[in-house]
C-alpha cells in the first residue's frame, strides 16, 4: 500500500507502518481456539482480510469496493469448506480441494449440496 505496509501477528493485532492505514485487528480470535495467519490488502487500497486458522475471514476497511458475491451455498468437508456464488464459481478456504465449477457456462446456480 503505497509507502507503507501491515504486520500481523498470530493473536490477530495489526500493526500499520508507513501510510498504511490501521483498520483494526481480531485479538479475539486467540480465544476461539484459532491464529490469525495471513493478512491480505484489497486491491483497490482501501483496506485488508485477515484469514484465521478456522478458515475465518475477517475483512476491514471499505468493502462495496469488493463488489458483491450472491453465495448461494456453502459445502463444508473435514478441514474446511467451499463456498458457492449464482454463477458457480467456487472458493475454497481450509484444506479442501476445489474440483472444478460451472462458472462461465452461463448457468445460474441456485443451491448446492
Amino acid at each position: 500500500i503505497g509507502v507503507g505496509y501491515w504486520v500481523i501477528d498470530a493473536q490477530g493485532s495489526v500493526f500499520s507502518f508507513g501510510n498504511a492505514p490501521f483498520l483494526d485487528g481480531i485479538p479475539q480470535v486467540a480465544s476461539k481456539a484459532a491464529t490469525a495467519v495471513k493478512i491480505e490488502p484489497v486491491a483497490e487500497g482501501d483496506g485488508y482480510w485477515i484469514v484465521d486458522s478456522r478458515g475465518g475471514v475477517h475483512s476491514f476497511g471499505s468493502p462495496a469496493s469488493l463488489g458483491r458475491v450472491d453465495a448461494v451455498g456453502l459445502i463444508s468437508r473435514p478441514g474446511g469448506y467451499l463456498v458457492v456464488d449464482s454463477r458457480g464459481a467456487i472458493t475454497a478456504f481450509g484444506d479442501i480441494a476445489n474440483l472444478g465449477s460451472p462458472v462461465g457456462s452461463g448457468l445460474e446456480v441456485l443451491a448446492v449440496a
